[in-house]
């Protein structure tokens, strides 16, 4: 047998030979490309020419490399592809196993076609995402899944990362390009598939041959349902009814989307958020694609940028025309159902798609329909199990990029600095890169075309989340109830009396034994209720190094031994946690605050000095510390503060304060306890 070869290999050869060198061209040339493509792109949709979703793809990329490829050996590198889609296809094909007798309602034909529409779907599927073995004479070689790129899931790094060439090119790429890339095998295989979008992701969209609706999410290998998706997306019902989310494009719309992207490209390609094209681009697109969210996310990041550099307070812009375009555009935004995904789900999500191993403190955010008449028995459920969001109330003041945008009076307030994102890795609202995954880290090994792991017999899973994981929690909960009688012995032996809160945990373990997906309700007891040793970590990655007595609890019930004092403001974020913990060691902090207010070098309040940094480093300007920690000063001194070890702490997410016009979100420390003023060394004068 001849030595194994990889189809990998094959494509690579392929591609290799589309380049030719232009990497000498002007920089008018170069941005000229960016033009012809956008002019052919609006040919497309005017109809003076045909759609072709794979003409669209290419030559939105091809700007982006200076017209170096050619779109004829483009074609014969998906010829390849598509040939050996054909072949999984047809060796998988099984007219047999089905009944294409014509009925009252559906032809012997129609089934043939829809038959034919989910294998090709099931042929792509699998070669996209699964090892394909195919052997051709005397010789063998294989085709690898293609590698979601998990440290730049939104080409913020590395623009490649959202295209269909650099899979060609190095196998891997995100959400957007495996979508494309799906999309112009099934125009191919006429396999009937369709793009879908929520904010910040896409998915394809095909149905079986019942009819009904799927979607594939690639990367994942899953099939989320809507639900699942609007939950991870942070999408209102809103934005659903008014057709800018969970929404399946026509090919004219994808050739559109094709718009915005080009206009991304451009923006990565000459390293600018203003210009003219990008957003000539985003209105094209809208012409033709008028709920486009990312077109309009495009045009109102481009004006955004522009009216900040302006560096013009709000009162200065009220007669300034980009200024009224922008805050007509929030204000559309608003209205149809958009909502910027807040900034914990950010973190939290980022830190999955680049596989960080980071604990965060967590925002409880199971909804309580009934919290205003206080109800004893108040059990809730939700999508995300109270991780994210699902209940999206009303808010007086909603945050789109940098700006604010009262509701009320459907105005801007005020720009705001831009957020502080995990890993300092930037974020863009109008790129499609979220990986909707909610059970695939359970079954990491089944395939979602797979039902019960292909053993109905042996294997239960009514809801369709995971047939295995009833039986890995119920062992897992078995431990747990273990370690309480464990627990609850040796209190007894060793003190005489029985700790409740072990039997409370010993409870919600054995319960947790026999309901689905409940595993570690002993540990919530715990953690509700009692001290623990670790270290303390918050959503920006500020850590105490070593504490102890670790208490977590709810920030509506510290704020309220705040407020009932006249004249004070609930410090913490509502509807966060508060940590309570006692340093270990000598812990190192800032406290700011203004000379000649009441407020004085040695203070209860202070914060990490990282947490006074912006992304490149610098120290943020004296408003913007006020802004962030919610000070009812601008601070203008910064003091050091040594904080000894056996220090009772608290630390929580700093509250926006409406009446001070500030947005908060610091994470600040408080003193539960004095310490020596000496503790207090170094006063600086903050510039």
């Amino acid at each position: 047998m001849k030595k194994l070869t990889t189809i990998l290999f094959i494509i690579l050869l392929q591609t290799a030979t589309l380049f030719a060198q232009n990497e000498n061209d002007t920089l008018s040339k170069q941005k000229q490309y960016f033009y012809d493509a956008k002019t052919e792109l609006e040919n497309m949709l005017s109809g003076k020419i045909p759609l072709d979703y794979e003409r669209a793809v290419f030559i939105t990329e091809n700007a982006y490399w200076n017209n170096n490829y050619d779109f004829e050996r483009f074609k014969k590198v998906i010829d390849i592809h598509v040939y050996n889609i054909k072949k999984i296809a047809e060796i998988n094909k099984n007219e047999k196993s089905q009944d294409f007798k014509s009925t009252l309602l559906v032809t012997e034909e129609q089934k043939r076609k829809s038959y034919y529409e989910l294998l090709n779907n099931w042929a792509i599927f699998s070669y996209l995402t699964d090892t394909t073995m195919f052997n051709n004479n005397s010789s063998t070689y294989y085709h690898f899944p293609y590698k979601y790129p998990h440290n730049d899931p939104f080409g913020s790094l590395d623009w490649s990362n959202s295209q269909v060439l650099n899979l060609f090119l190095n196998k891997s790429a995100n959400c957007y390009a495996l979508t494309s890339f799906y999309k112009i095998l099934s125009e191919r295989l006429n396999s009937n598939a369709n793009i879908g979008l929520a904010p910040g992701h896409v998915y394809i969209i095909h149905k079986d041959i019942k009819g009904i609706q799927y979607n594939i999410e690639i990367p994942s290998r899953s099939f989320p349902g809507a639900g699942s998706i609007m939950t991870l997306t942070y999408t209102p019902v809103e934005a659903v009814r008014n057709g800018i989310s969970i929404r399946t494009l026509d090919i004219k719309q994808s050739v559109a989307l094709c718009l915005v992207y080009l206009g991304k490209g451009y923006e990565h390609k000459f390293d600018t958020k203003t210009d003219n094209f990008i957003q000539e681009c985003a209105e094209s697109a809208l012409k033709y694609d008028t709920v486009s969210l990312n077109a309009m996310l495009l045009k109102a990041g481009v004006l955004e940028n522009r009216i900040i550099k302006k560096n013009k307070t709000v009162t200065q812009l009220q007669t300034d025309d980009e200024f009224s375009q922008y805050q007509k555009l929030l204000v559309t935004l608003f209205e149809k159902g958009y909502r910027e995904m807040p900034l914990d789900m950010k973190n939290l999500i980022i830190s999955h798609l680049q596989q960080d191993s980071a604990v965060f403190i967590l925002t409880d955010h199971t909804p309580k329909g009934f919290q205003t008449i206080n109800p004893k028995d108040d059990r809730y459920a939700t999508l995300s199990m109270g991780m994210f969001d699902e209940v999206h109330e009303p808010k007086l003041i909603e945050q789109y990029g940098r700006t604010l945008l009262n509701t009320k009076t459907k105005k801007i307030t005020k720009f705001v600095e831009a957020d502080s994102l995990y890993n300092k890795y930037p974020i863009d609202p109008v790129v499609l890169a979220w990986s909707v995954d909610p059970m695939s880290h359970r079954m990491p090994a089944q395939s979602p075309y797979s039902a019960f792991m292909n053993n109905p017999i042996f294997w239960d899973d009514p809801g369709g989340d995971c047939p295995i994981c009833p039986w890995l929690d119920a062992i897992v909960d078995i431990a747990f109830a273990a370690y309480d009688v464990s627990e609850i012995a040796y209190d007894y032996f060793t003190t005489g009396q029985v700790n409740p809160v072990s039997v409370a945990a010993l409870t919600a373990d054995l319960g947790a034994i026999f309901i689905p997906m409940t595993t570690g309700a002993g540990l919530a007891v715990r953690a509700a209720s009692t001290t623990t040793k670790g270290a303390v970590k918050t959503t920006t990655k500020i850590m105490v190094a070593k504490a102890k007595n670790i208490v977590i609890k709810n920030a509506d019930d510290i704020n309220k031994t705040f407020t009932k004092i006249p004249g004070k403001y609930a410090p913490y974020k509502a509807g966060t946690k508060v940590a309570e913990f006692t340093t270990e060691t000598t812990e190192q902090f800032v406290r700011v605050y203004k000379e000649g207010s009441k407020s004085k070098a040695p203070g209860p309040w202070m914060m990490k000095k990282s947490d006074l940094l912006d992304e490149s480093g610098k120290m943020l300007s004296p408003k913007q510390i006020q802004q962030k920690f919610s000070l009812e000063h601008t601070p203008d001194r910064i003091v050091d503060v040594n904080v000894p070890a056996n220090t009772n702490m608290r630390m929580g997410e700093a509250a926006p304060v409406e009446q001070l016009g500030t947005t908060g979100g610091g994470t600040q420390f408080q003193l539960l306890q004095e310490i020596p003023t000496e503790s207090f060394t170094n006063v600086q004068i903050l510039k």
